[in-house]
Formats: C-alpha cells, sequence, structure tokens
C-alpha cells in the first residue's frame, strides 16, 4: 500500500504541475486581473511543492495519509480540469473582446474608423501635439448634394458612394494620419504635426482625387461626386500655453477645433461647394 501511496503523490504532483502550465499559459489572456491570476498561479505553485515533502520522505508515511493522499491526487485531477476549462473560458472573452473592440472602432459601411474612435484618437492627438508643442490640423470633409444621390440612385448606390470615397481618401494621407466617418456623409481628418496651410495641399489633393472618381449604377448610368473641406488649425503654443494637461481639457480643445473645422467646411458649401477653406478668426 505504502508504494500505491507514492505513486499517487507523484500523480498528484505531476497533474499539479500541468495545471501550474496551463495557468501560467493563461495569464496572457487574464487582461486587468492578472493580479489576482498572479495569485491563482502562486497558490498552485504552493500546493505542488507540498506534493515534493512526502515523496521526498517516502517511506515514512502515517497510519491515516493513504486517505489524505487519494483525496489529494483527485483533487489535484479536477484542478487540471478545472485550470482547462477557466483557460479555455479566458481565450474565448479575449477573442469576442477583440472582435467588440474591432466593431466598435471601425464603421461597418466604409471600413475606416468610427465616429467614437475618431474622435478618441483626435483627444489623444491633442494630448501628444501639447506635450510636443506640434502643431495639428483638423479637417471636415462633406459630400455636396448627398442628398441627391440618394434620391436619383438609390441608398444602396449612395453606401456603394461612401465606402468608394473612403477608399479613395484613404489612399491620399499617411498611415500616421487619422481618418473616420463622424456622421452620414461627413468624414474628420486629423494631420499631426501639420500646418494649416500643408493641411490645405493635402486637401486639395483630396478633392481632385474624388472629383475625377466615378461612380456607375447597376443600369449603367454613370455619375460623379464633389466634396467640400474645412481646416482648422491648432496651435497648442497660442491656443493653450496655460492650461493643465487632463484628459478633459483635451476633450474641451477637440470639441472647439471639431466645430471650427466644420465651420470652415460649411464656409466652403457657402462659397460654391467642391473647395477648401481654412477656418479663421470672426473680426
Amino acid at each position: 500500500m505504502s508504494s500505491t501511496i507514492l505513486w499517487l503523490d507523484i500523480l498528484a504532483l505531476i497533474a499539479q504541475i500541468i495545471a501550474i502550465v496551463i495557468a501560467i499559459s493563461a495569464y496572457g489572456h487574464s487582461g486587468k486581473y492578472r493580479a489576482s491570476w498572479i495569485l491563482v498561479i502562486a497558490a498552485l505553485v504552493m500546493m505542488g511543492l507540498r506534493r515534493v515533502h512526502p515523496i521526498l520522505t517516502f517511506p515514512a508515511v502515517d497510519v491515516h495519509t493513504e486517505f489524505y493522499t487519494l483525496l489529494g491526487t483527485l483533487l489535484s485531477v479536477c484542478m487540471v480540469a478545472g485550470m482547462a476549462g477557466i483557460r479555455k473560458i479566458l481565450m474565448e472573452l479575449n477573442e469576442q473582446n477583440q472582435i467588440l473592440s474591432q466593431f466598435v472602432q471601425t464603421d461597418s459601411l466604409t471600413g475606416i474608423l468610427s465616429r467614437s474612435e475618431t474622435l478618441s484618437r483626435a483627444e489623444q492627438e491633442i494630448a501628444r501635439s501639447r506635450r510636443k508643442g506640434e502643431l495639428l490640423s483638423f479637417v471636415m470633409m462633406d459630400i455636396d448634394h448627398f442628398k441627391r444621390v440618394n434620391d436619383q440612385y438609390g441608398h444602396a448606390m449612395g453606401d456603394r458612394v461612401l465606402a468608394g470615397l473612403a477608399k479613395t481618401c484613404h489612399g491620399q494621407i499617411r498611415n500616421m494620419d487619422i481618418f473616420g466617418r463622424v456622421g452620414g456623409e461627413e468624414f474628420l481628418f486629423v494631420f499631426p504635426d501639420t500646418a494649416a496651410h500643408l493641411a490645405k495641399d493635402v486637401c486639395e489633393r483630396i478633392r481632385h482625387a474624388v472629383e475625377k472618381e466615378s461612380f456607375t449604377t447597376d443600369d449603367g448610368r454613370t455619375f460623379r461626386i464633389t466634396v467640400s473641406l474645412g481646416i482648422a488649425e491648432f496651435n497648442p503654443a497660442q491656443e493653450a500655453p496655460h492650461l493643465p494637461h487632463d484628459p478633459t481639457v483635451d476633450h474641451e480643445i477637440r470639441e472647439t477645433f471639431f466645430n471650427r473645422a466644420d465651420s470652415a467646411m460649411y464656409l466652403a458649401k457657402q462659397t460654391g461647394r467642391n473647395r477648401v477653406c481654412i477656418w479663421a478668426p470672426p473680426n
């Protein structure tokens, strides 16, 4: 019977080692619960270490040890199964969270950034701009007479126009630039380390590229669209030299320059459409 106890102890130790390995492999999927997960791993390690002593001191075994050895072995086997299940749950949750995060960050129609993600990243760029003292340009873009597209060619065609426009614009900007859909036919660009006059060059390039793009309906009709763009330059040295570096302040700055770019865009529409205007303070 004593040899059986030894093998049960060895089996329990092996099971606990496997449980520890599974727990360690699941650590990367534990997210914000990593501190708690470290405690779980530490507890498993200590439980495993308790198995080492009876193995090393065998055959010095008490009479009642047989029952506890059997119980500990069953516990260790259950622990392995439980840790494997928990690891699977963590991995599935992590995968679902990634899918959900991608869904929240991306506009499903155009494939570019969603409104919430665009505005969030804009605030991050404002914070970075303030730290480094670099210029930042906001650009609002709107499709001219988009309602006519929907009325004449249908909403399905309007969706194709939005997707095509996003693709065209994306090919004209840098990887570091922010570009997202913030309304039905409204888009926001944020150009880091870019003055207004340089942003205007990019906007003119975008405007010409869009103007050249043609769309064809299912019944063979072809049409083109134009866009109007408005620019607002953020200069941290002038606009926020003494403001605290705080997310609330960054949010207020983003709101201000979002509205300024929007005003400049409407000025472009009021003065003829298919053009680019830079926001200027009222006289």
